[in-house]
């Protein structure tokens, strides 16, 4: 069922824009980060003030225009409080991953809150353990602002790709001796412009390949290196694309394969590489996939299908997630 060819995206870019694609937003790898669904996705842990509320409502956490949010109003002036949130657990490649939040304090006076070190905001992402391997801290602003807003930027390395977990974690001090709101928003791990959805299916070893990139697909490239990792290597691999995840030439998606691999893009076109390594789990390859400036704005999915005669599939081969990406403008 593969054709295997290596055309040009003019096809592609036309069949595309006829059908009037219209761009999707996406908050890295963290499901709904933004919290524009509500709290889907997230699960709360923890709330231990007794008069205070807990949520997901409407504020401009980043300053630019009101939105969904994560809240936490403690209203216990001077209580030891908490509020902790973990997200549905998503894939997370291996590699160095930008990680993003924004916070704010919604006071009820303009004056400062007092022990900032223990009034704080954090943001932890647990490996498939439950170890925490990246955390990001925002301590309360020392300032007199009705309304302060402070944004993380760091940087997790994932040593090694599977299912991560995002923990929210909110802290008000005894010694506060304030009561006030915690907005939080906008939590990504990964580049705001591609997502992975679904799972792979495991080769030779147990290995599951993993499709990912690097930055954002822009129109001032000439192409985007779509990267494969984790595979059986030395070998083949076919990088299909398209701009549908419902139905392949009539064929409703997802397409199983058999031992656990489905085919959950609509390919429109292929692309051949050969996979580098020296055994199961180390294959890598890459494909500069070309920008034409004429798809700004719209959103293409793409996933890996890699030759693996220890795939449980009879096809002989196993396919990573779906990655799901938007070209930028610049």
């Amino acid at each position: 069922m593969i054709r295997s060819q290596i055309p040009s995206l003019a096809p592609l870019g036309a069949l595309l824009l006829a059908t009037l694609a219209a761009p999707a937003g996406a908050q890295g790898l963290v499901p709904n980060g933004d919290f524009e669904s509500g709290a889907a996705h997230w699960t709360s842990l923890r709330f231990d003030d007794p008069l205070g509320t807990f949520g997901v409502g409407t504020a401009d956490v980043t300053g630019a225009g009101a939105s969904g949010a994560l809240f936490a109003d403690f209203a216990s002036p001077a209580r030891l409080s908490h509020a902790d949130w973990r997200s549905d657990p998503f894939l997370l490649p291996a590699g160095r991953w930008p990680v993003t939040f924004a916070v704010m304090w919604q006071k009820p006076a303009p004056v400062q809150i007092t022990d900032p070190a223990n009034n704080y905001a954090e943001v932890h992402l647990l490996d498939p353990s439950g170890r925490a391997v990246f955390t990001g801290h925002v301590p309360a602003p020392q300032q007199t602002n009705l309304l302060e807003r402070r944004s993380f930027t760091g940087e997790v390395v994932v040593p090694v790709a599977g299912s991560y977990r995002a923990l929210i974690a909110m802290q008000h001090s005894a010694a506060a001796n304030l009561a006030y709101r915690v907005w939080l928003d906008d939590v990504i791990a990964g580049d705001r412009s591609w997502t992975l959805a679904g799972a792979g299916c495991p080769g030779t070893g147990g290995h599951v390949p993993m499709i990912s990139g690097i930055g954002a697909p822009r129109a001032t490239m000439r192409s985007w290196s779509i990267d494969l990792s984790e595979a059986l290597g030395p070998g083949l691999a076919w990088l299909g694309v398209g701009w549908d995840t419902s139905s392949w030439f009539g064929i409703p998606l997802p397409v199983g394969l058999g031992g656990g691999c489905v085919v959950s893009v609509g390919w429109l076109v292929t692309f051949g590489a050969p996979v580098a390594g020296s055994g199961p789990g180390t294959g890598t390859a890459s494909y500069p996939f070309p920008i034409n400036p004429a798809l700004v704005g719209v959103t293409l999915h793409a996933q890996w299908i890699v030759a693996d005669p220890g795939s449980g599939s009879p096809f002989a081969a196993t396919l990573t997630p779906r990655m799901t990406f938007t070209i930028q403008p610049r």
